[in-house]
Order: structure tokens, then C-alpha cells, then sequence
């Protein structure tokens, strides 16, 4: 259980929009601490969320028989970073969709791979200090012997450009090592994950 400490007389007293886009806002939140000190934060806000989570990052795993399981990522060049970053297939929750469903298309969509969904996570927040973006992180696992996953051919959307590969899971943490030593970004969810 958290104590009941002074950070439960913290709030958010007002906020004001300072830019609108397609995706994305800044705001400014005006936010009162213990010390009853009113101050000024700029944070990030989607402008596309429908309920209570923005997206959804799917840990994909291929297994087969005989064979180690593979984790299933994503390559693609990232314009916030000016980098091709390698990360988990993800995306948006659209409309009134679960973060069950938009896990199972957006795999499908980014990789060509259909899976089964084995566990779902709360919400969680990507960067609290600058964003209140937030995702569950989707565990699904893909038959490898499923014709549907012999040859799989990924529906990207206009304007994305993603190569799809796949690592063994025992090799993952030393693989996303040596790629950050050749200048790739990496994800923190996936490094998150490798690190264990």
C-alpha cells in the first residue's frame, strides 16, 4: 500500500491548450504541491485517445517445435529521433476497440503474423515527466506451425516503412547490446524487457 504522504495534496488546478495537431498537444498544467506553491508543467498529451489507454506494445513470440522461442520486432526510421529505432510492433487502440483486438490487427498489419493472446497488462505510462501517453503491453504468442505464419506478409500503412525480423529470446539482451553500439535506438520497453 503507498503511504498517505504529502504528494497526496498534489493536483492539477487548470490546464490551457498552447498548440494543437492531428496527433499530438501541448498543454500547460498548471499544478498546486504541498507547499501550496502554484506552478507551470508542459506536457505532451495524444489527442487521439478513445478511453483509457493510447496503444497498445505487443511482445510477440514465435515458437515451433524444436526450436528456441523468438521474440517478433520492428525496425523502421523514427522522425523524433532521426534513427531507425528497433522496437516491438505497436500501435494505436482505435475507436472502442480492446487492447486485445488492436494488439491481434496492428501484429497482423506491421508483421503478417496472426497470434493468440496470452496476457494483457495495465497501463502504463511512458514518460510521466513529459507525456501522459500510456500503453498496455500485449504478450502474444504465434504458432509457428500455423500456415498462416509460414510466410507472412505485413499490410503496412501509407508512409510506413517497416522491416520485420525476429531474435532468439536467450539472445535478445546481448543482440540489442551490440545494435547500440552501431548507433540503432532502441525502445525502452524492449530493453526493459531483455534486461528482465
Amino acid at each position: 500500500t503507498i503511504k498517505n504522504t504529502q504528494m497526496q495534496e498534489c493536483k492539477v488546478t487548470d490546464k490551457k491548450t498552447l498548440f494543437k495537431a492531428k496527433w499530438i498537444q501541448l498543454t500547460e498544467a498548471t499544478w498546486v504541491g504541498p507547499d501550496k506553491v502554484s506552478r507551470q508543467w508542459e506536457v505532451a498529451e495524444r489527442t487521439t485517445r478513445k478511453g483509457d489507454t493510447d496503444a497498445v506494445v505487443i511482445m510477440a513470440f514465435l515458437k515451433r517445435p524444436n526450436m528456441e522461442d523468438h521474440i517478433i520486432l520492428v525496425k523502421q526510421f523514427r522522425p523524433p529521433l532521426s534513427a531507425i529505432c528497433v522496437e516491438n510492433p505497436a500501435g494505436l487502440i482505435d475507436g472502442k476497440e480492446t487492447a486485445e483486438a488492436a494488439a491481434i490487427r496492428e501484429l497482423h498489419e506491421e508483421t503478417g503474423y496472426t497470434g493468440t493472446v496470452k496476457f494483457v497488462s495495465p497501463a502504463a505510462y511512458n514518460d510521466p515527466g513529459m507525456s501522459n501517453a500510456n500503453c498496455k503491453m500485449v504478450f502474444v504468442e504465434i504458432d509457428g506451425t500455423d500456415p498462416r505464419n509460414q510466410n507472412p506478409v505485413a499490410k503496412n500503412d501509407d508512409g510506413e516503412f517497416i522491416e520485420v525480423f525476429s531474435v532468439p529470446v536467450p539472445s535478445l539482451l546481448s543482440t540489442l547490446t551490440e545494435w547500440d553500439s552501431q548507433g540503432v535506438k532502441i525502445s525502452a520497453q524492449l530493453y526493459d524487457f531483455a534486461l528482465g
